[in-house]
């Protein structure tokens, strides 16, 4: 009896750790994947911001190619090339792959949880509001990550 007892106790004990094991593996997941979204979300903002600076670099208007946007919602990848064609997170192109080189893109290769968007509001003559939002999913649903900045034309 004492040893039905004790091999309770110590089946208790393992099925406790497993199911601690299993969840801190979960959250793992959902850590990383957060991480790499909101990473993905601040490179959007600074794809922008290194296109307005090269605008002044070049004695170009200070939103040139960015607040002349047909309809403020446009993707961008790591090269700083703007695609106007996506105006949603769900359609395709807004779709983000892993290329050969490592960086992530709109046209790679591997595919990822990832699409990002990026959207322009509030244009005045000397600044706008710049978001950046980043979508994933997972066997626990849809996430979104945004990250928002105000660009200034301060030269």
């Amino acid at each position: 009896m004492e040893i039905a007892v004790a091999v309770f106790i110590v089946s208790f004990g393992i099925v406790g750790v497993l199911a601690l094991i299993h969840y801190n593996m979960q959250a793992e997941q959902v850590s990383k994947r957060q991480l790499v979204a909101s990473q993905l979300a601040q490179e959007g903002l600074e794809l922008v911001r290194n296109r307005r600076d090269n605008n002044w670099l070049n004695d170009l208007a200070w939103g040139e190619g960015i607040t002349n946007l047909s309809d403020n919602n446009f993707i961008v990848d790591y090269e700083g090339s703007f695609d106007e064609s996506v105006d949603s997170l769900n359609e395709d192109g807004a779709k983000l792959y892993l290329n050969p080189q490592g960086f992530y893109d709109h046209q790679g290769s591997t595919s990822t949880p990832y699409s990002r968007i990026i959207n322009i509001k509030d244009i005045e003559s000397d600044n706008f509001t710049l978001e950046s939002t980043v979508q994933w999913s997972d066997q626990k649903g849809t996430h979104k990550y945004k990250a928002e900045t105000e660009l200034y034309d301060w030269r």
